[in-house]
């Protein structure tokens, strides 16, 4: 059995497709994960 993610999955699905959209805008990939990633919550 499947432990329960931490977030909803839409919200996870969202924030993959974000972080190569916006990408761009931040210094590196890990700046804009974890952007997007406090956003979200």
């Amino acid at each position: 059995m499947q432990r329960p993610g931490r977030y909803p999955a839409e919200v996870q699905e969202r924030a993959v497709r974000w972080v190569p959209e916006h990408q761009q805008e931040y210094p590196s990939l890990w700046a804009a994960i974890t952007s997007i990633a406090s956003d979200e919550v």
